[in-house]
This record gives C-alpha cells, structure tokens and sequence, in this order.
C-alpha cells in the first residue's frame, strides 16, 4: 500500500520500488483527485500496451500506460472513461444497429463536456467537443452527426467496449458512485460540475412504459372497464391496471415488430417479455403478431399473450418498411389498435395517416425519427430496465 510519503515522491515524479508504472499513475490521479478513488476503485485496471490511449467495457479500464504518462493529462483520462460507465455506453444492446465508431464519436462528445464542466482541460482538436452538443444525449448527437460525410467517413479508436450482463448489473451502482463522488467533491470544498445532474436525471422517475401502454388499450377497452377498480391481479407487481367489468374484450389487437438488421436483441427481448403481462390485463378477442422489415415476413394470428415470447426464429433483419404493416392492417376490419416496435429509421406512409384504428408507436428512449416526421399515432419511449 502507497504511504503519504510515497504519494508526496509519486506527485515529484520519483517511483518508490517496486510499484509499476501501472500502480503510480492510479496512484497520481487518485492523489491529485480525491473525489475520483470511489470511482476508480469501481475498476479492474489493466495495462494494455497495443492500444492507443485507453478504453472500458463498464467493469474494466485498459490504459497504455507509457502513452498516458506522456500526454499527461491522467486525471481527465481516467475520468472520461469512468463517464462512459456512469452513463452506461457500455451496456449490451445500447447501439440498437447504430454504426459502433459513429457512436462512439457522439458518446465522447457528451462526456468531454461534462468533464469539461467538471473542471477537467480538454483540447479542442484533440478531443471531440462542440458546446452545440451541451445537454443533448448521445443519441441526439448521433442523429446529427451521422448527417455529416465528414464524421460518417471518420476512423476513431475505439475506447467503449459492449459489456455483458455483469457490466449491466454493475451499471445502477454506477450511477450512485457518481452521486457520492460529487457530495465528496463539494465536501471538499470543490464545485462539483454536470455529472450529478445529469446522473440524477437519468434517475428520475418517469412514467413507466408499460404503464403507458396499459392506458392506451383502456382506451379502446369497453366503458365498464375502470381505473376506479384497480387489477387486484397485477397490484403486487406495482402495474396498476383496470379492473375488469362484464364485457371488457378488446375485439383485434395487432402487434407488429420490427425485425430489421437495426432492432437489438435486447430490445426485441425485452418487448415479448412485458407486454404479453400487460394484455393479461385484458380480454383479447384476436390477437395478431406481425413480423416485418422490408416487408411482412411472417403473420401469427389467433394467438395467445403467452406466446409471443416465443421467437426462436426472428424471421427478417433487413431493411425497414412501415407501407406493409398498415396495408395488411388495412385490408382486414380495421382492428382495435395497432403497436409498433420499431427503432424508427423509415418514412411513415399514408396508409397510416389515413388509419381508421389507434396507432402506439414503441420505440427505444431518444430514438428519433425525423428525417421521416410527421408521426402518426401515439409515441411511447421504452427505457433501459
């Protein structure tokens, strides 16, 4: 273990032996930013001397040792990869389809800022950072830098690694580090910058997709079902459905689910897996799943809720086309509603500005469409678990 004495010679540029080169700049950078040890202890951090600078998948740091002594700024290094973790870039499935080096440009235009606003120097030229980013999530980015040849056309070294399912357990524990670091850093006497707040954003409590998406079938629910009598059945799992009166059937619901090359795996689990527990709430007369990209690649109709997760054949992954859904959905007595999974990416056609049914668009929170607006129908943002 370092002493005070060996942190004063370390901050001088002596090594005491036998320390690597490894333990001595943690060792700088958690002396020169106290506030920043909880953080970086949350780290496995391996030396790695074939990459170019640093890079993490959540749960661990490699670093270039020689290379980051050299540049010197080792507080904002090691700070920019522990923002990766705090904001969960490295969670499995977080691209949904998205070019893996676009993304990565647009993550570290987010994260150089709040370093930035935390009182770290960061190089323009250098790094990527442009205020016209400021408060935007790096899917907004994305959305913008993808419309510029010079960026799409750009080779950057990748420094965000997809995690695994340990690095997504591991993320919430992340988010309250940061919180903590930041009541250490104002204990300190210090301001603490953007990282709270925008932690504490992401935390907030927001309307629960699934909950949305119960009030939207309500909707076309019979009137004698009311939110007056709440589901006794679902109460213990905190979903506050409608409570079911005598003829509450919905006639035809129609679920189609995007199975373009783009929809991530994760997604498309984490879809099958809530709502077949949201149309228990109700009785549903017919219920039709839809399997579409380009086109409709396969139609399972008269099914049970219990089934849909069953998908060991995703039929499609290629390119995306709303015009099939809503022909198919047209050409039939119009049903009750229709629900989208989609991560956008597609003009919407006529046939669904001109539909005679309610449209519930789900779509991967921050997820835009708008080279393809106007949107038809209800929008409901499904969030990380």
């Amino acid at each position: 273990m370092l002493t005070p004495e060996d942190l004063i010679q370390i901050t001088r540029g002596k090594a005491p032996w036998p320390y690597t080169p490894l333990e001595l700049v943690r060792s700088r950078v958690t002396h020169a930013y106290p506030w920043m040890t909880t953080l970086i202890a949350r780290l496995e951090v391996i030396e790695d001397l074939t990459i170019p600078l640093a890079a993490t998948d959540g749960r661990r740091m490699w670093v270039n040792t020689p290379v980051l002594e050299k540049k010197g700024d080792l507080g904002f290094a090691f700070f920019h990869e522990i923002l990766h973790c705090v904001f969960g870039h490295c969670l499995p499935g977080v691209l949904g389809g998205r070019n893996r080096h676009l993304a990565n440009i647009a993550m570290d235009f987010v994260v150089n800022l709040i370093a930035k606003d935390e009182g770290f120097a960061v190089p323009p030229g250098e790094y990527f950072i442009d205020e016209q980013f400021r408060n935007m999530s790096w899917y907004e980015v994305y959305e913008i830098i993808s419309r510029d040849p010079a960026y799409v056309s750009m080779e950057v070294d990748l420094d965000v690694i997809e995690g695994d399912a340990a690095t997504e357990a591991a993320h919430p524990a992340w988010q309250q580090a940061a919180i903590q670091a930041a009541e250490a850093k104002r204990a300190a006497g210090q301001r603490s910058g953007g990282m709270e707040e925008r932690v504490r954003s992401d935390l907030a409590p927001e309307a629960d997709y699934r909950d949305m998406l119960s009030r939207y079938l309500s909707a076309v629910v019979p009137s004698d079902t009311s939110w007056r009598r709440p589901n006794k059945r679902y109460v213990a799992q905190d979903m506050y459905l409608p409570g079911r009166g005598k003829s509450d059937a919905i006639a035809h619901v129609v679920i189609a689910i995007d199975t373009s090359g783009s929809v991530s795996s994760n997604l498309l689990a984490r879809f099958v897996s809530q709502v077949p527990h949201v149309l228990g709430a109700y009785s549903v007369e017919r219920l039709t799943v839809l399997f579409f990209d380009y086109g409709i690649q396969r139609v399972d109709d008269n099914i049970n809720a219990s089934d849909i997760h069953r998908l060991e054949s995703v039929p499609g992954r290629g390119g995306t086309n709303f015009g099939p859904v809503f022909e198919w959905a047209n050409g039939e007595e119009p049903p009750s509603v229709v629900i989208v999974l989609t991560d956008w990416g597609a003009p919407l056609p006529s046939s669904a500005r001109n539909a005679e049914y309610p449209i519930v668009w789900m779509v991967p929170k921050g997820a835009k469409n708008e080279d393809y607006s106007p949107v038809y129908g209800s929008v409901i943002e499904v969030g990380p678990e």
